[in-house]
């Protein structure tokens, strides 16, 4: 025991107590049971329970003390313990005894130290052993030691807090600028001063994860003091980490927020992985069967054929079309067919499952798979042999398909067209079949290059030699009978999807293009002709196609990842809408489809069973679902068991609607940004969609943009499908704000 020590303090004993954080020196001026009044080193008194005292209570000196030799009691105590204190290495007494004892007393570890310790040697001690937080804990009357793995995590955690307050000491005040220099208050960008290199590395990381991940749990309380003080803003990190340079200017973040990695150094780990994979494609396409696409007759080919944007290097699907003489259709379709060689649940796959989807955005698209092993493998480009999922049917007059054969084939692909171009050979064709009942604004009255292809009217031949209509040389030309062919099959697909309920809505899709970068870049809205024929006859192929595949898994047992929309929905909303209040109109009572495992009708298209298989090189889903197919047309079982498919479904499905959001708002982004740039002077058309006591919607049809006004600003008889102008105005692209400012009726 230590020299000088009392276990029971009376009047006229030395005692520390913790006050805070820290040991306090005092005096005992009167003790009745446990209960005492102590003079401190702070001049003053206070009374205080025995059990609040520290455990080395010493020396005596004496009752009835004047204050003054109180307090020179006191500070002649205070600096022989703070001396002592002084020559204590606490870490070379932690490396001595730990693992050698779980708890000591300030009493015994003293004794380790010094031959005759008093209890001055004691509470110095016992002071070191309280700041040393890291390798020591107190639990009255002992201290715990820690072991090295906890005092090693203990380190890391205090070395982490002491680094949270030198960066929240220094960023807040910096962020602060920052956002003054990001909302235009600032004339100049901030400089980081007097900040180390780790500071500014943990203030970068805390932006771009804030970015990535605005609910993150991560640096919260960090994050708090850094904002504090800023005003309301959902996008701070944002804002911050542009006016700091660490992001350009409209940086795409919903990229970030769905993990997808832009370019393709993502693909770089996996060079491997993509050069077994261009290996697997030679070494499978030469034991393939060619698919000659063979006409009903059996003499001659059918040429197969893709349409798609001028832009498209992903080309998914082709088809090939023959009208038969009894009104019925030969129909081929083939899709890209990256699953017959791919890596189902390796490390690569499940890195292309977070992809999830290409994404085509004005800034410039980005793939899910790899420009080598991806479309440059697998792509339908003309004239390149190409293995392909094959679906070979009849369809009637009615629609109804019979006789649907599923293959894996070597296929070629005859002709990539454009849609503009594909779209002049629609338009022939539909001068040639005629009017068509279900979307009559379809109905060319000229070609779309323009009529000055035309003699005069007596000297029109279109629909007797509809290929005189086409210019000379003209890429299509060879290919109208089965354009013709293609565009008839699509009236009759959607003329019974229509009849079965479906809901098609037609609208012209605005082509945003993006001059110059950075602060300086200016939204325009292309003049492209639009193609509305051709975007028909592609989908209402492609929408069969996917049916047609359900179908066949459905028949088979074989589960996919099915697309299903069960509902009821009024029977006056089938049909095909092209007038925008038409369309919102329907589309407000359409719920959103959902991802099942098991086949269920999908309402919104009409269809019994739907599932989405024609873009595997596009859409992980597809990916999935055509590695399902093709492994049953191969080997008669599919790859995976439905109770495996279900257990990945929730993880596919989150990935793909986190990928989606990307390619729903940044679009709408830039449609904002080009009306913010064009100032709140001009006057729009627009439509009228939606009205009703609190709000009217509109729509400004050649942005394909909805905005909602309050009803004050319109008259009192607005209704939809009314034609106006409206002065759009207080644009904030970041936040998704825009505001009508003013209406006028025409």
């Amino acid at each position: 025991m230590t020299q000088d020590k009392v276990r029971y303090p009376g009047v006229g004993c030395l005692v520390e107590f913790m006050q805070g954080n820290s040991p306090t020196l005092g005096i005992v001026t009167e003790e009745q049971s446990g209960k005492l009044r102590v003079y401190t080193q702070n001049k003053r008194e206070t009374p205080m329970p025995a059990s609040r005292l520290l455990p080395w209570c010493g020396p005596q000196r004496g009752a009835n003390l004047s204050r003054t030799s109180m307090e020179a009691a006191l500070e002649e105590c205070r600096a022989q313990r703070e001396a002592l204190l002084a020559s204590i290495d606490v870490l070379e007494l932690w490396s001595c005894v730990q693992g050698e004892a779980e708890r000591a007393t300030a009493d015994s570890l003293a004794g380790l130290l010094w031959e005759e310790p008093t209890v001055h040697h004691e509470a110095a001690l016992g002071r070191a052993l309280l700041a040393c937080k890291t390798h020591f804990r107190f639990a009255p009357p002992d201290f715990e030691i820690f072991p090295e793995a906890v005092v090693q995590a203990r380190l890391t955690e205090a070395k982490a807090l002491r680094l949270r307050e030198q960066v929240a000491s220094a960023g807040a005040e910096f962020f602060r600028q920052l956002w003054e220099f990001f909302t235009g208050k600032r004339p100049t960008a901030p400089v980081l001063h007097d900040a180390t290199g780790e500071m500014e590395a943990r203030l970068k990381s805390v932006l771009l994860q804030r970015i990535a991940d605005p609910e993150t749990s991560e640096d919260e309380a960090l994050w708090k003091l850094l904002v504090k003080g800023l005003p309301e803003h959902p996008h701070h990190a944002l804002g911050l980490a542009t006016a700091w340079g660490l992001v350009p200017p409209h940086y795409n973040f919903w990229l970030d927020r769905a993990g997808f990695a832009k370019g393709q150094a993502w693909a770089e780990p996996f060079a491997d992985v993509r050069t077994a994979l261009r290996e697997a494609v030679g070494t499978q396409l030469a034991s393939l069967p060619e698919e000659p696409f063979a006409r009903s007759s059996g003499q001659g080919h059918l040429p197969l054929m893709a349409a798609d944007p001028s832009t498209t290097k992903d080309r998914d699907d082709a088809f090939a079309v023959e009208a038969l003489p009894d009104g019925s259709f030969l129909l081929y379709i083939a899709i890209a067919c990256p699953a017959l060689v791919w890596p189902f649940g390796s490390t690569y796959d499940k890195t292309i499952l977070r992809r999830a989807s290409s994404i085509y955005l004005p800034e410039g698209d980005e793939h899910m798979l790899p420009e080598d092993a991806g479309w440059q493998l697998f792509s339908l480009d003309a004239g390149k042999e190409r293995p392909a999922l094959v679906l070979q049917t009849r369809i009637n007059a009615q629609g109804e398909a019979t006789g649907a054969q599923l293959s894996v084939a070597r296929v070629t692909c005859t002709a990539n067209l454009p849609l503009p171009v594909a779209e002049e050979s629609f338009a022939v064709a539909a001068l040639v079949l005629g009017p068509n009942p279900l979307a009559p604004e379809q109905n060319h009255e000229a070609l779309p290059w323009g009529a000055e292809l035309f003699l005069t009217e007596e000297e029109q031949c279109c629909a007797s030699a509809p290929s005189t209509c086409l210019p000379e040389g003209h890429p299509a030309q060879p290919l109208l009978e089965s354009l013709t062919a293609a565009l008839a099959l699509s009236r009759v697909l959607q003329a019974r999807r229509v009849a079965q309920g479906a809901v098609v809505t037609e609208r012209p899709m605005p082509e945003v293009t993006l001059a110059g970068e950075g602060n300086a870049v200016t939204v325009v809205f292309s003049e492209e002709p639009q193609t509305p024929l051709a975007h028909t006859v592609v989908g209402e192929i492609m929408v069969f196609a996917n049916a047609a595949m359900a179908g066949w898994a459905r028949d088979n047992g074989i589960a996919l990842l099915f697309r299903s929309q069960d509902v009821g929905i009024p029977k006056e909303f089938a049909g095909v809408w092209s007038r925008p209040e038409d369309i919102a109109r329907v589309v407000r009572g359409l719920p959103s489809a959902g991802l099942s495992t098991v086949p269920r009708r999908h309402a919104g298209l009409g269809l019994d069973v739907y599932a989405s298989c024609t873009a595997p090189m596009r859409r992980y889903i597809d990916l999935v679902n055509q590695g399902q197919l093709v492994h049953a047309v191969q080997h008669g079982t599919p790859l995976f068991t439905q109770e495996a498919l279900q257990d990945a479904q929730p993880l596919i499905g989150a990935c793909a609607e986190a990928v989606g959001q990307v390619q729903r708002f940044r679009p709408r982004y830039w449609k904002l940004l080009f009306f913010a740039q064009q100032g709140d002077k001009k006057w729009w058309p627009a439509v009228v969609t939606e009205e009703n006591p609190a709000f009217v919607s509109v729509t400004v049809p050649f942005a394909q943009l909805f905005v909602r006004g309050r009803t004050a600003l319109f008259n009192e008889k607005v209704a939809p499908g009314q034609a106006l102008e409206v002065r759009l105005g207080k644009v904030n692209p970041l936040l998704n704000e825009i505001q009508i400012l003013e209406v006028r009726e025409l």
